[in-house]
């Protein structure tokens, strides 16, 4: 069988055997003549989740959403507001749940509760649309230029990571007014005199709450007070620019909102609605990424009651199937430890024809040997991808992935990753230009980057195994290059 590997990340089993379960039957809400992925291969290797689709499989839906966007106008803007509702209705309804866990309820009782969240968790799969890229190759040559698609597609208002990169700009701006000697202290120091500083104290906590799940869905820890405490410092000790980085933000993206609305008078009707199919599906993305880490979030009460009563941290019990869990919970069925640990290094599930199979240790070892193409690495000094924003500029390499890492990052570095993810906005920021492995035009690393307005190059491949950290790398963007100097 021929698979398309579309991503590679850090995940969990738990919410990816939901997440699983959802795109098997499709988004019906919107498109009900799609009866859902009826083949999808999820592999963890070495810390690593891939994610494989049938290629006939993608095609074939391609098809069907770009016929259904031709023959209704409102497709795109419908399957955009419906997907959206869900989403948050998801995060209602999970928030409702935890908040009926008690130590005095039963095992049986508590599964209950456990079906329940994994029903609407699963929810978040139905709104997935598969990647559309011989719809994006059919609109690339009715565009001037192809970098437009990029600003074609960009969501008509800020994300989330924007957001919430203003309001800690704002934060750190009043810190530096008001009180820089203070955060340039330890951490320790810091919080033990916040406790008399109320005003200032309550912002930070306040932007804690709001935020601290961001960086969840890609195995990430929580950002607690320690990690934005030492983010600040961070800012204060290079002495960070905050305030050109809020006017790029601020202005950034009217300018880009202004330059979206003259390309698109500039097209042809039925390249319109294409365009707006993609852009919807590149908001539904990243607005979904941030609620499979906030849905997560809000049933930490009910995982870390289960947690406690089949005897595993809540890190380990995420490895285990939900049908696992069921069945520790209502059987006594016991969880081993060490199995937990084991399948974020060797552990496959592969639906065929609806079928569920999982496979682990060196039985997922064949599996992935068997069904998964090696990308070949050739000695190389250069990588080529796709531009989402030019710039042209120098940098040393740095190979980050998690923002507790940003202290390793000076400005100007050039961040090369597998690809980005919220938790790495915070580096994004920090960095003169961005280099993925992963990605298209409409993929996080493109968006953000054009937010940002730092050169990006997507889709490389194997740019994470041409460069090492530290290497002098030339970026030019525009032309989707990046050479080693040196």
């Amino acid at each position: 069988m021929k698979w398309k590997r579309l991503l590679t990340r850090d995940a969990n089993v738990l919410l990816k055997y939901l997440v699983i379960e959802g795109i098997r039957k499709g988004p019906s809400f919107i498109l009900p003549e799609w009866k859902g992925v009826h083949n999808q291969l999820w592999t963890w290797e070495k810390g690593e989740t891939g994610i494989h689709y049938l290629y006939s499989e993608l095609n074939e839906f391609s098809e069907i959403v770009k016929r259904k966007s031709l023959e209704d106008k409102g497709f795109a803007e419908q399957y955009k507001k419906l997907s959206k509702n869900i989403c948050d209705d998801v995060v209602n309804n999970i928030k409702v749940i935890s908040k009926k866990v008690e130590s005095s309820l039963t095992n049986n009782e508590i599964n209950e509760l456990f079906k329940q969240f994994c029903k609407e968790y699963s929810r978040l799969g139905e709104t997935i649309i598969m990647p559309l890229e011989e719809i994006q190759k059919s609109v690339l040559p009715k565009l001037a230029d192809t970098q437009h698609l990029g600003i074609l597609t960009s969501p008509d208002e800020l994300s989330l990571e924007a957001k919430e990169e203003l309001e800690r700009l704002e934060i750190i701006e009043e810190i530096e007014s008001k009180y820089k000697n203070l955060f340039l202290n330890d951490v320790e120091v810091v919080k033990e005199e916040l406790k008399k500083l109320p005003e200032i104290n309550n912002k930070i906590q306040e932007h804690v709450k709001k935020y601290c799940w961001i960086p969840l869905n890609f195995e990430k820890e929580l950002w607690d007070i320690d990690f934005f405490l030492n983010l600040f410092r961070s800012y204060l000790k290079d002495s960070y620019d905050y305030r050109k980085r809020k006017e790029e933000l601020e202005k950034g993206h009217k300018i880009r909102e202004k330059e979206k609305r003259h390309l698109m008078n500039q097209l042809d009707g039925e390249t319109k609605i294409l365009i707006n199919l993609l852009g919807a599906t590149a908001f539904v993305r990243l607005y979904r990424a941030n609620i499979f880490s906030l849905a997560f979030y809000e049933a930490f009460p009910l995982l870390k009651e289960i947690g406690k009563r089949v005897r595993l941290s809540l890190s380990v019990l995420k490895f285990y199937t939900p049908i696992e869990i069921s069945e520790a919970l209502i059987k006594n069925k016991k969880l081993v430890l060490e199995t937990g640990k084991i399948r974020k290094d060797s552990f496959v599930i592969l639906v065929l024809n609806n079928s569920y199979n999982q496979y682990e240790g060196e039985e997922a070892q064949k599996i992935i040997k068997k069904e998964c193409s090696k990308e070949k690495v050739l000695d190389s000094n250069q990588v080529n991808g796709m531009c989402a924003y030019p710039g042209k500029i120098k940098g040393k390499v740095r190979i980050i992935f998690d923002a507790r890492e940003i202290d390793n990052v000076e400005e100007g570095d050039v961040l090369v990753c597998k690809e980005t993810n919220p938790d790495l906005v915070i580096v994004m920021g920090k960095c003169g230009a961005i280099v993925t492995d992963e990605g298209g035009i409409t993929s996080h690393a493109a968006v953000v980057s054009r937010e940002m307005q730092k050169p990006c190059v997507i889709g490389t491949n194997i740019a994470t195994k041409v460069f090492k950290d530290g290497d002098l790398v030339e970026v030019d963007a525009e032309k989707g290059v990046v050479m080693k100097i040196r």
